[in-house]
């Protein structure tokens, strides 16, 4: 919008007209408001002292500019990288793509130090807004608010532009099941029905959920319209790396027995398989396990043990040392029995956690393909490795190797080995999040769009 100047014409030979200024000769004019909008910029199309909220037609967001706690932030089919500006962006048609559960971010303009010297915001105790925990970039140091989308155009003071249908899917919870069989191409996610920023089921809550909707609640507490209670159980085989590196106490684990009997990185190698399996006990409970330890040699440990049956294991897991040099080779030739003794009706995966270096199994892993071929055609075997800690990039590559050549394996129908994965944790808190994220459902990045002004 522009100032509009007057419309009086100055007579020749004359400085100025006569009377007032006026900018337009027609009778009851009407007045527009001034406000714009804080993401596009444009006028209220309400008259000047207009009740309620305001209302435009919306353009492009070249307020705003993206944020997100990842390097890349996709809405729809557009890609964006933080810092980048909205401009290419309308504010009704963006949030039609950002879709079901997506947030609004803002500066925090509420946030203040406490007397303990911990931050604080208490916007939390308004509805649809939170104090948020994650680190956008850019700037990731700068506090910032999160907003439902209803709890945003409400901020403004601007009229919703979205459609009642939109602004219904973009209550609800954005967390989906993680299962195999949504992931095959044109299956659509099963999306958690509760809504957006709901309070985690317990375990107790969870049961009456599910008994009056049915359905499946997940292990972080989201509950799905979908069961799996046909789904392919899992022989799931650890690969424990006991070298003596294992023995460092640069990490211990938080939770008991072993902070006391192993207070240092195989203790936390331990507490993550422990944590896996109670995890796994929930979902899966027709699921196997075999534990097996490697330094130089492999100590075979409990084999094909029913996954409820797995407090049986931990004396075994206990009696463990760190001691001696490592050998990926003979840590993968010692699962080929353990996968030739797994029932068809399993699938199998192996769960393998190192901290040190060594060459590439090249031929026992080409081995242990060949098995699971014979055995079970057309269903690969499913690899996850897991560098812990990762201090350097050295040892990683090894683990990616392997991880890949297992991939490779999968054909393109077979979800469950696809997943194979190689994956890197800092600290004993992320490897036992590393080691149970399976189990948990999962979400798309964070991010959005936040206003530059």
């Amino acid at each position: 919008g522009v100032r509009k100047g007057c419309c009086k014409v100055v007579p020749p030979k004359s400085r100025q007209h006569e009377g007032e200024h006026i900018h337009s000769s027609t009778e009851n004019l009407v007045h527009y408001c001034n406000l714009k909008c804080p993401t596009c910029g444009y006028y209220c199309t309400l008259p000047w002292e207009h009740s309620g909220e305001h209302d435009t037609r919306h353009g492009n967001m070249r307020r705003t500019y993206f944020v997100s706690d990842e390097d890349v932030f996709q809405v729809g089919s557009r890609k964006y990288a933080p810092a980048e500006s909205g401009v290419a962006e309308m504010c009704n048609m963006y949030c039609h793509r950002a879709g079901r559960g997506h947030t609004h971010v803002k500066l925090c303009t509420n946030y203040s130090r406490g007397r303990s010297g911990q931050q604080c915001c208490n916007i939390s105790a308004m509805p649809g807004r939170r104090h948020s925990t994650r680190q956008y970039k850019p700037n990731p140091d700068i506090p910032k608010d999160e907003f439902t989308h209803e709890a945003f155009w409400e901020s403004t003071g601007f009229k919703d532009p979205c459609s009642n249908e939109d602004k219904e899917i973009f209550s609800k919870c954005n967390h989906f099941c993680p299962h195999d069989s949504h992931m095959k191409d044109g299956e659509q996610p099963s999306f958690c029905t509760l809504p957006l920023w709901h309070p985690a089921l317990s375990d107790q809550e969870g049961k009456a959920y599910v008994a009056q909707h049915g359905g499946i609640v997940s292990l972080d507490g989201h509950h799905f319209s979908c069961t799996h209670r046909g789904s392919q159980p899992v022989h799931t085989i650890f690969l424990i790396d006991k070298s003596s590196s294992m023995g460092r106490q640069d990490v211990k684990p938080e939770t008991r027995p072993w902070r006391s009997s192993h207070p240092n990185r195989l203790g936390c190698a331990l507490a993550a398989v422990q944590s896996f399996v109670e995890k796994r006990q929930h979902s899966s409970p027709v699921d196997r396990i075999s534990l097996l330890a490697f330094d130089k040699e492999v100590r075979n440990g409990p084999t094909m043990v029913p996954i409820s049956q797995f407090n049986t294991c931990l004396q075994w897991l206990q009696g463990l040392n760190a001691q001696h040099g490592t050998s990926f080779a003979r840590a993968m030739a010692a699962t080929i029995p353990l996968v030739q003794q797994t029932s068809v009706e399993h699938r199998s995966m192996v769960m393998f956690l190192s901290d040190g270096h060594d060459a590439f199994p090249q031929e026992d892993l080409n081995k242990l393909f060949a098995t699971i071929a014979r055995r079970t055609p057309g269903k690969a075997i499913r690899l996850h490795t897991v560098q812990f800690p990762a201090k350097d990039n050295s040892g990683s590559a090894v683990l990616s190797q392997m991880a890949q050549a297992a991939r490779s394996r999968a054909t393109s129908e077979d979800c469950f080995a696809k997943a194979s994965s190689s994956m890197r944790s800092v600290d004993n808190i992320s490897l036992q999040e590393t080691f149970v994220g399976i189990a948990d459902s999962l979400s798309s990045a964070a991010g959005g769009l936040i206003a530059a002004v």
